[in-house]
């Protein structure tokens, strides 16, 4: 009997072939968007309509508030802000009200939000007392289920609260609420004349958590241990094609059931004596293939959704698997396909075993060249500029066992990568890593040094990058963020170079652009911090003295706002305002290349790491400077500066 599509948590359950997906622990440091989204509606009535509706939610963990505040009739994106530490047995908790209905609240660890469908948590509120409930009983005949009279009767610790001779349609059941406990068990039965009674027994808090608030009972023939079986294949479209196959039922050693069934759905009739918790093993096997391979208690299999067993055997070789990679997207909501490379590695070596671009759906994976093991710990790599880095671990054991045998691999956009038109990660390259793919040049022996700020850091000691000018590297208003590190404290005049884009000569307006540091000064700039543009004059605003120490990470962040020539430029470092000035004035293209650890118009250097370079084309508010500065979990490197030279300056440094 399809006894209830209980969402347990207003959860739509999403069906997919492979439980290995979701084994590893997430982590939402460095570039990763994390999150799920979170929709209301309103019950109407007993045809299920369900229309969006406005109420307030908040979202927590055991130690950080997620969100707070109204949503609407559209889904809501909750993110899980970086500097926030999840796993997948995380504790998320939700609470939802709307005024004149029952206020929801609910517990679930993570790893089951990464489950739903489109990542949805669903609250349907109703004009129904908290314990009433729709019921719906059907009889399930071949492939057809039709409603059906019966009579319903409802127990509560073993008196009778509702009792009622229920008609073909959907019924209401309404219980008495003030004379009821959360804890008080609850026994549903529902007979009909010529087939078994069907019951249900679960604790009355568990009412209000029904999807649409409805409860489905179907018949089934007349034995309490029948169900029905399917069989199929999967295309690589995806559709399901079903077929013949050889069916065995046993209990240990006992068999209960052998036969061939067809591709329609069959009934399975098994012996009437058996109690509900029997287990018994279940083998599938087709002509061509491989045998598929189930256990269930007797109870589990007359309670599956429409009391149907359903083996799925794709169209596979035994070293075969389908892969399939998907784009998230928490704007619109709903996955798409991916286009792009990828690569198969073994994960605790980093071996590449196979690599290939994916055509943007389903593709068949071949492993009988991959030279390893059905133990070895593989993971699907994905890295794609604008994308979350992705690396989805999984057993080929454990995938050639599924009834779908199928890897789905998801990957979700970067929120911090909006509007980047330079990303430089220094990961053992000066590559551009955004969309643009800005040339840059090595002018130097920049080497890297593995402990940076994520992943490997360059080292610059006389050592920089140039950046070719673009039309992307000159915009009206832009954000640059740099993470700098100093083993010691260096003496120069004025400014030392992060980024610098020069003008034409080292005078006034000395640079279009340039973020920079200042150490043992003569300037009286000391241990600072500094900002600075140049139009028709040169502006610049720094950071209080003494704000940085040797062997530590900063995080310095500059914002330029151009629009409407309003020229405020902001100065932040690990995520805290420190200054802003507004400039009334027009920056422009000065066609200058950009430099990295390098005035452009004198040869002078900086010595320190630098990593995670990216310039935006537009204006980060505070709370978004925050939110990347949050990105990054520091760590604490050893320093390897190589060949320093020292910084000294003239005195028109600056």
């Amino acid at each position: 009997m399809k006894t209830i599509h209980f969402l347990r948590n207003f959860l739509i359950l999403m069906v997919i072939g492979v439980s290995s997906c979701k084994e590893n622990p997430v982590s939402n440091k460095d570039k990763l968007v994390a999150g799920f989204s979170v929709k209301s509606g309103l019950l109407s009535d007993r045809d299920q309509l369900v229309i969006g509706t406005q109420s307030t939610l908040l979202v927590w963990t055991n130690k950080d508030t997620l969100f707070k505040g109204d949503i609407g009739p559209s889904t809501k994106f909750i993110e899980i802000p970086p500097k926030v530490s999840i796993s997948d047995t995380s504790s998320v908790f939700l609470t939802c009200k709307k005024q004149g209905f029952q206020t929801f609240s609910l517990s679930l660890p993570y790893k089951q939000i990464l489950e739903l469908e489109n990542k949805t948590i669903s609250f349907v509120f109703s004009n129904l007392n908290k314990y009433d409930f729709y019921l719906k009983t059907g009889n399930l005949t071949g492939n057809k289920i039709s409603l059906t009279d019966s009579k319903v009767t409802v127990e509560i610790d073993g008196k009778t609260v509702f009792s009622k001779q229920a008609p073909s349609e959907i019924i209401l059941v309404k219980l008495p609420e003030t004379t009821l406990n959360d804890s008080d068990q609850v026994k549903i039965t529902v007979e009909k004349l010529g087939f078994y009674p069907i019951t249900y027994n679960l604790l009355l808090k568990d009412i209000p958590l029904l999807s649409n608030r409805t409860m489905e009972l179907i018949f089934s023939e007349n034995r309490p241990t029948n169900f029905y079986f399917m069989a199929g294949r999967e295309s690589v479209s995806g559709l399901f094609v079903g077929e013949t196959v050889g069916l065995q039922v046993k209990r240990g050693d006992e068999l209960l059931f052998s036969g061939r069934v067809g591709p329609q759905r069959q009934l399975i009739q098994l012996p009437e004596s058996l109690p509900d918790t029997v287990i018994v093993s279940i083998t599938a096997t087709p002509d061509k293939g491989e045998p598929l391979f189930a256990k269930h208690s007797i109870q589990d299999l007359t309670r599956l959704p429409d009391q149907t067993l359903k083996f799925l055997f794709p169209i596979l070789t035994r070293s075969q698997f389908f892969l399939e990679i998907k784009t998230y997207t928490p704007d619109s909501m709903h996955f798409s396909d991916y286009n792009g490379s990828f690569m198969v590695k073994e994960k605790n070596s980093g071996r590449v075993i196979h690599q290939g671009n994916y055509p943007g759906y389903r593709t068949i994976m071949e492993t009988s060249g991959w030279n390893v093991s059905d133990t070895t710990l593989l993971e699907v790599a994905i890295e794609k500029a604008g994308f979350s880095t992705t690396r989805q671990p999984f057993l080929l054991k454990k995938l050639f066992s599924q009834s779908y045998r199928s890897l789905y691999v998801f990957i979700s956009r970067i929120f911090s990568y909006d509007n980047l038109v330079l990303y430089i990660d220094f990961n053992n390259t000066i590559a551009d890593q955004s969309s643009f793919k800005q040339k840059t040049t090595n002018s130097g022996q920049m080497t890297y040094r593995e402990s940076g700020i994520s992943g490997s850091a360059g080292i610059l000691s006389g050592n920089y990058v140039t950046v070719d000018n673009s039309p992307e590297l000159n915009p009206s208003s832009f954000t640059i963020s740099a993470w700098v590190y100093f083993e010691n404290y260096f003496f120069g005049i004025g400014n030392e170079p992060i980024v610098d884009k020069p003008a034409l000569s080292h005078s006034n307006p000395y640079y279009q652009y340039h973020l920079g540091v200042s150490s043992t000064s003569g300037s009286g700039t000391y241990n600072s911090f500094g900002f600075s543009v140049g139009g028709s004059d040169y502006k610049a605003i720094g950071t209080v003295n003494d704000i940085w120490t040797p062997k530590k990470w900063y995080h310095v962040v500059g914002v330029f706002d151009g629009s409407n020539q309003t020229g405020k430029m902001s100065l932040y470092v690990d995520g805290k305002f420190q200054k802003s000035l507004s400039t009334n004035m027009v920056i422009s293209d000065l066609g200058r290349k950009l430099y990295i650890g390098k005035f452009g118009n004198l040869d002078s250097y900086l010595n320190g790491l630098i990593d995670e370079l990216r310039i935006y084309n537009r204006t980060f508010s505070q709370s978004e400077v925050k939110t990347l500065h949050s990105e990054i979990k520091v760590p604490v490197p050893a320093f390897v500066s190589g060949n320093q030279k020292q910084n000294i300056k003239n005195k028109n440094g600056r």
